[in-house]
């Protein structure tokens, strides 16, 4: 076997293992930044526990494939260049960081994306990065969770309270009357 066959062998199952081990994928256009652009926007989308890889559109297919995902030949995800951010983290913060990241910058711009084995559009993407974090949600219903148990303790101290006051006046009006 030719070295240049080992090597796609080597890449093809590369691709295929990030694909599988992710738990969401976001196809972007990033040719045309510059190494520093490029550092940063790896740095940031490390801090979100994602990466980018940069892979020829025949590996991105290969790796759809593998996840049992057909995409049409003339999707605009195998247009151009294509990149693919690898999340292994919260979809949702990932999608944030590519969406500021491509709202300053020309050049990079979201394609797509795979969630739980479904594709995604644009729009779904941008709708994602428009929702709440998960630790954001967390907190809504743990603050739903909490307030009747408040409102009940408030409630009951609250009439007991006025309870013991009822009483202390009825014992001071019999003291009273002695």
């Amino acid at each position: 076997m030719s070295d240049r066959r080992i090597d796609k062998v080597i890449l093809h199952d590369f691709t295929v293992q990030k694909f599988k081990e992710a738990t969401y994928l976001i196809f972007v256009t990033h040719s045309g930044l510059t190494v520093a652009d490029n550092q940063e926007f790896r740095g940031k989308l490390r801090d979100a526990e994602a990466s980018l890889l940069v892979l020829k559109n025949s590996f991105i297919k290969l790796g759809l494939a593998s996840l049992d995902i057909e995409v049409d030949e003339s999707s605009d995800i195998f247009k151009g260049d294509t990149g693919v951010i690898v999340c292994t983290g919260e979809p949702v913060n990932v999608s944030k960081v590519v969406k500021e990241y491509a709202k300053g910058s020309e050049i990079v711009t979201v394609k797509g994306g795979v969630l739980e084995g479904r594709l995604m559009t644009v729009a779904d993407v941008e709708a994602m990065a428009d929702m709440p974090s998960k630790e954001a949600l967390l907190g809504s219903l743990l603050g739903v969770m909490k307030a009747p148990a408040g409102k009940l303790v408030r409630t009951l101290s609250g009439r007991g309270k006025s309870l013991v006051y009822v009483l202390e006046n009825f014992a001071n009006k019999l003291e009273n009357e002695s």
